[in-house]
Order: structure tokens, then sequence, then C-alpha cells
């Protein structure tokens, strides 16, 4: 379309919730995803969705929370287990996690990002997800007539908002955040690495769920490995029958085909050959992560290496009439969890200033 009044860009999860808070509220909001489809496969993750999640996707779209835990499992225990670098426990601690519901109002649930994904979008209709169409940048974005969303390729899309959304690798954050700190390509990559992936929990049968990273049902098995960053994580993932787990290393304690392969640039992604043979020397010590990986297909084994963004000012989320959100404003790394629920905080927090704001516009409402 050559005119929307809200164009998203970019159709991960921050960017649907946006979409469906919008929508919800009465304005026409179309995405823009560069990809050429907008379900696609994950990268291998859950996303754990905790109270405050549930509670903005409730203010989102109030459809959205039953979606997601229909896709989901609830967590009903979390366990950490410190061990020494030789794979010897020295202590183990546990919480059951049922009181969540109790104390916050939401029961903790995971739920594959795929599905995730998929349950966000299903709430849209498919004429107002646009695929192939890659934001690259704006003008006119302090016009009364209002900005101008462009796109790969030449086209245009003319618009009263435009909400970038399109991730921590976001094509407009620097257009928006401008040329002060934190505004230009500003990744901070860190040493640490990690591998993760899903398989089908039954692989694991005749596997003692008494192995440090090994979960039981329900239960989320978080191991601590003696050496900083070295680390297993388990849990269930989803209503499928799914396990997700990660491996996490410090750069600096890696094999060295690890090593090598960060220099070559050989680091990243799906599927690297050798790359199972190598982590398991790294944990050859802790039979729980070596029960993982030989559940796993190397093929499924995601890689990657943790990195943030410098944080913005108040003043660099916004540009007139064009907004940051989710990771394009803010991303984290993983460890705690908080990245798509903060995401989706923002889609709610947008919407509901939008429509506080009324006749006042965009702008108001983005600042």
């Amino acid at each position: 379309p050559e005119e929307v009044q809200v164009a998203v860009a970019g159709g991960g999860p921050a960017g649907l919730a946006a979409a469906c808070a919008l929508r919800s509220r009465g304005f026409d909001a179309h995405v823009f995803e560069g990809a050429e489809a907008l379900l696609r496969r994950g990268t291998g993750t859950g996303i754990m969705v905790s109270a405050n999640g549930w509670k903005a996707l409730a203010a989102c779209d109030a459809a959205l929370p039953a979606a997601l835990r229909a896709a989901g499992v609830e967590i009903v225990r979390q366990n950490i287990t410190v061990c020494d670098e030789g794979g010897g426990v020295a202590r183990a601690v546990g919480r059951d996690a049922g009181g969540m519901e109790e104390r916050f109002g939401y029961a903790q649930y995971n739920v594959p990002w795929a599905d995730a994904h998929a349950a966000l979008a299903a709430r849209l209709p498919g004429e107002v997800v646009h695929c192939g169409c890659k934001a690259v940048g704006y003008r006119d974005a302090l016009e009364a007539g209002g900005v101008r969303l462009l796109l790969e390729g030449g086209q245009e899309v003319r618009c009263s908002l435009v909400v970038a959304a399109d991730g921590a690798g976001s094509a407009l954050r620097a257009q928006v955040a401008g040329a002060g700190e934190g505004g230009g390509d500003d990744a901070r990559p860190t040493t640490q690495l990690l591998w993760n992936a899903l398989i089908p929990t039954e692989r694991l049968e005749g596997v003692s769920r008494e192995l440090p990273g090994v979960h039981r049902p329900g239960e989320v098995e978080f191991v601590t490995c003696g050496l900083d960053g070295k680390a297993i994580l388990a849990f269930d993932s989803g209503a499928d029958g799914l396990t997700s787990w990660y491996l996490t290393l410090d750069e600096s304690d890696a094999p060295e085909a690890v090593r090598a392969a960060l220099r070559s640039g050989d680091f990243g992604g799906f599927g690297h050959a050798g790359r199972a043979d190598a982590l398991r020397e790294a944990f050859s010590d802790f039979p729980g992560a070596l029960a993982l990986l030989r559940a796993t297909d190397e093929a499924a084994i995601f890689e990657r290496r943790l990195a943030d963004r410098q944080p913005l000012s108040a003043e660099q989320w916004h540009d007139g009439a064009v907004v940051l959100l989710g990771d394009a404003a803010h991303p984290m790394v993983p460890s705690q969890g908080q990245g798509t629920m903060i995401a989706f905080e923002d889609a709610a927090d947008l919407a509901a200033c939008l429509e506080a704001a009324g006749d006042a516009g965009p702008v108001v409402a983005a600042e």
C-alpha cells in the first residue's frame, strides 16, 4: 500500500504485538517485514513468559494470553545446581514456581519462539502484513503531512506514525537516535558464546533426571559449571513435548575449533559440522550436557555470540512521528528472560499513549 495510518517496521514478536495492540484500539496498523515469508524457522529458542509479559499481552489484545498459553507449557519448579569444574555438585537449590500465579496473578510458561510468533500473527488479518518489504529509512518525520517509510527497492509508504520494531540490527535506529552516544552502529559483543536447540523430550527417555542439566517435566534446570560463563540450561518448551536446552561458554574457555571459527568468521547460525564434538569436549565432565548433545541432531544446534547495545537517552527513542520499540530500542542478552517481555510492554504502552493522545496525534504520543 502507498498509505497507511501506522507502519510497523519489522514482523518479529515485537512488531506483531505492536500491530495487535494498535489494531485492537482501532488504528489501521500495517506490518512491513523484510523476509519473504512471515512465519519461518525459529532459532531453537523458547520464550519464557512471566507475569509482566502476560499483563502486557492482555493489554495489547485480550485474546493473546490464551493463544500463547495454548502453545506453551507451565513451569512448576526452578532448580539451580552449582558444580565445580570437574562436574562435582557443590550445592543445589530449588523453588516451586506454583506460587507465581498466587503472588503475581499469572503462572510462568515457556513457548517456543516460532509458536509464539505464529500465535501473534494469527491475530492479524493477512492483508495488513506485507512481506518482502524491508524498511531502510524514513523521511519527513516532522512534517504535518505525514512521515514516509522508505523500503528497499525505492518504494515509500506514507503514514502518520512509524514504529521501528526491526530488531537488534535495526536499520532505523541510527536515524531515529541520531549521532549521539548509542545512536550508531554500537553493538557491544560480549565474550559469551551460546548454543541452543529444541528437541523432542522423548529422546531423553532412559536418561537419569538426577543428572545436573537434565530437567524433569515442567521444571527448569540451570547448572553453573565452575567457570565464569559456563552453564547448562534445560526445560520443557511448548505444548508438543519439546525440550529447550542451552549451553554457554566464555570465549576464553572454548575449544580451539570454536576459537578458530570465531577468527575465520565461520561462527553463528545452524548446524556447523564438528560443533557437537567441540561441545562434547568442553562439557566432557558433565553427563547431563552430554546426554542433551546425544539427543540432538547437529544440524539443529544454533550458535551465536551474545551482544547488546548502548542504552539510549529518553530523547533518542523517537524522532517526530517515528518511535523505536523492542530490540531496536533496547536489545538484551537472554539470560534474564525479559527481552520479549519488555517488547510486549513497549507495544502495550505505545498503544495506550496513542489512544490517550487522541486528536493530539502520534508525535505527542511518542513523546
